[in-house]
């Protein structure tokens, strides 16, 4: 292994290509059948949406369009080889994208660390239970990861090589991220603003010594920020016209303030922090969390720049996201790659030392990378042989008429997009108490089957809330609910590393006599 990092100076290219074969080879053989996720459905009915009416669509109330409009790309550019399924597509565009992003990680930290240091710390981010789970299913969130490293690769040529081109490329590309995931880049902006006043790597010279790189200044890192907002703004500017015309559409700001309990801060903010560090902890071996954190800490006696953005990186979104209800393991695969920055330069350094703790280094290694792949590849394997979700709706198409209504709760987009049925939600948590409400649910029910159209209910529709015995009581006291199948059903909600198996009921609603 030694050679194959050292060896081939002349060749920059051999690593680099040889993780992108691996990386791509690893999530190809895993791919996920279905859409997994709500909002992966959500995208693609977006982008089919965007192509009927030649109009951008936005997936949800967070409006995130760069998905949408990469998903749109490749549904066109794959058309001319008669590949047309959309679901596939969204999903490969994780996938390659998560490839590219592993390259991306090895080329950002090779000059902050090492060549050995960056290969260790790529693949085994490769191998992330967190990251490698996101990657094989359609998700914003590899988009945003792989133009946050855009951005600092693009940064560090700019420092490296004093050409503008590459400050221009690295705002633009942090503009993208913002167009992935809005909130994303702002919880980044204090490593990005670090990274630019900081630059946690060294130049090497033609003499082979080591020089310092001068960071920039707030004067130049104030227009950076502009063009990368001016960038995101243009993706957001029709939600943002949509919102001002009808301000009862929620908007993505809006969306984060209402997540943000208005009592009992300090309690949550304890219990979300907690909970936030066991989502962290998923993406490790006990072993390999240890060595990140004694990495991290022995970068505070020789990289101290790379350090500080390390720290950044971790804490400014582990703490912002703490501060809100909607959070989970997707959504803290941000502060990943700064704890693998430590795993990958702890085991270089027990690498350099004599050839027992050279074995030792590698042992570790391997050990680290099966354990990260075995404890994420039996999930990832059922959901590249099945599709549950997807296939409970179908079933529920199967056995209703065209004309028939489903209840339902979140899974009502794969109810119409698998079944072709129209589907009723089921009263929120907070019309659940209103008498109104739940009258007007009652009769619009009867109302279906007063018209002949027969009613069905799913599992998650009648329980799948804080108060299932309120709108139970209602079927039981106005219908006859009958119990007609039981179908396996996989649930999203916990994220990608997290399998949530069921065998779920589906209720057929009749008239009492």
């Amino acid at each position: 292994m030694k050679s194959f990092l050292l060896a081939h100076k002349d060749n920059k290219y051999v690593v680099p290509a040889a993780l992108l074969v691996f990386s791509f080879l690893i999530r190809m053989s895993l791919i996920s059948k279905g859409p997994y996720s709500l909002d992966s459905l959500a995208v693609v009915n977006a982008a089919l949406q965007t192509i009927k009416t030649h109009q951008i669509q936005y997936f949800h109330e967070f409006q995130y369009p760069l998905a949408v409009i990469f998903l749109v790309g490749f549904i066109n550019f794959f058309r001319l080889f008669a590949v047309d399924d959309p679901v596939f597509l969204y999903n490969l565009i994780s996938v390659v994208f998560s490839s590219i992003s592993v390259v991306l990680f090895y080329v950002l930290i090779k000059p902050i660390l090492n060549k050995p240091a960056a290969f260790f710390t790529a693949i085994l981010f490769s191998l992330c239970p967190i990251y490698l789970g996101l990657s094989v299913y359609g998700t914003s969130n590899i988009l945003s990861l792989f133009f946050l490293f855009l951005c600092f690769v693009s940064m560090s040529q700019y420092f490296s090589l004093q050409d503008n081109k590459y400050y221009f490329i690295s705002s633009f590309s942090l503009g993208l991220m913002a167009a992935a995931r809005l909130q994303e880049m702002f919880f980044l902006l204090p490593a990005v603003f670090c990274f630019f006043v900081f630059p946690p790597f060294k130049k090497i010279s033609e003499d082979g010594s080591e020089q310092t790189i001068p960071g920039g200044s707030l004067n130049g890192f104030v227009p950076y920020l502009f063009l990368a907002f001016a960038v995101g703004a243009l993706f957001y500017f029709p939600a943002l016209l949509r919102y001002i015309k009808s301000p009862e559409t929620p908007f993505l700001l809006e969306v984060l303030a209402d997540n943000v309990p208005r009592r009992g801060f300090i309690p949550f903010f304890i219990g979300s922090l907690v909970r936030n560090v066991e989502f962290i902890k998923m993406s490790f071996s006990s072993t390999g969390l240890l060595l990140s954190v004694v990495g991290l800490a022995l970068m505070l006696f020789s990289h101290r720049k790379a350090l500080s953005l390390c720290l950044a990186w971790i804490m400014a979104p582990l703490f912002l996201l703490t501060c809100f209800r909607i959070t989970g393991p997707r959504l803290l695969v941000l502060t990943v790659p700064a704890f693998y920055i430590g795993l990958g330069y702890v085991i270089f350094i027990l690498f350099q030392k004599n050839k027992l703790m050279r074995l030792a280094a590698f042992v570790i290694f391997i050990g680290i990378m099966f354990s990260n792949y075995l404890a994420i590849y039996p999930i990832l394997l059922h959901r590249h042989n099945a599709a549950l979700l997807p296939d409970y709706a179908r079933k529920i198409g199967e056995i209703s008429k065209p004309n028939d209504v489903i209840i339902c709760h979140d899974e009502a987009l794969f109810i119409q997009y698998y079944a072709k049925r129209k589907t009723i939600s089921r009263p929120s948590e907070k019309d659940l108490f209103s008498r109104e409400a739940m009258m007007k649910f009652k009769d619009e029910i009867s109302e279906v089957l007063e018209q002949g159209n027969s009613v069905y209910l799913t599992w998650p529709g009648m329980f799948a809330s804080g108060h299932p015995q309120v709108l139970e009581y209602l079927m039981n006291k106005y219908f006859k609910v009958e119990e007609i199948g039981i179908m396996p059903y996989e649930d999203w909600h916990r994220g990608p590393i997290r399998q949530q198996l069921y065998n779920l009921p589906i209720y057929q609603l009749k008239k009492k006599k």
